[in-house]
């Protein structure tokens, strides 16, 4: 069994088993750590890969209430993303990850982390309305083509990324 496997219980995939989402947690809180001690491109790949795992997991996910939970851990993730890939000077993909990440707080019922990746998305948005470059729709990589983490050099910044709250 790989590490994008999953075995469904009885009543769902998180069904007596925190385990595994508290693992993604982990997972997505030393990669923050990461962030904050090494900047953003010591961490870019591997947050990228993570959050694929997470929205293939949202995915194949059908209990309603394990929906909402990944849902919560795929903004926290998709979050992250656009912040790292903001930090990595690709602003247009960030307000991307920005405006999906907060589609999945929405889904999960989580309205404070829906509006503070929509804020977040505005302030990108406002970086790509004063850049010099002609401005397209945001997009982000398809989960089937993959993405691709190969970012430019980091530019040091260190800002705190979003964060989801507890359930």
């Amino acid at each position: 069994m790989n590490s994008t496997t999953l075995i469904p219980g009885k009543d769902g995939l998180l069904a007596g088993n925190d385990d595994l989402m508290n693992a993604h947690r982990a997972i997505r809180a030393a990669q923050g750590r990461m962030d904050n001690l090494c900047g953003a491109s010591s961490v870019y790949a591997q947050a990228c890969d993570h959050h694929r795992q997470v929205i293939n997991w949202l995915h194949r996910t059908t209990s309603s209430a394990d929906r909402a939970c990944i849902a919560a851990l795929a903004a926290d993730t998709g979050g992250f993303v656009g912040f790292l890939t903001y930090d990595q000077g690709m602003t247009e993909m960030a307000a991307g990850y920005y405006l999906t990440a907060a589609d999945h707080a929405q889904a999960a019922g989580d309205l404070s982390v829906a509006a503070n990746l929509l804020g977040q998305y505005s302030r990108v948005a406002a970086d790509r309305a004063a850049s010099p470059k002609p401005s397209r729709s945001p997009t982000v990589p398809s989960m089937s083509q993959g993405l691709s983490p190969t970012p430019p050099s980091d530019p040091g910044s260190t800002r705190c990324a979003p964060t989801i709250t507890q359930h």
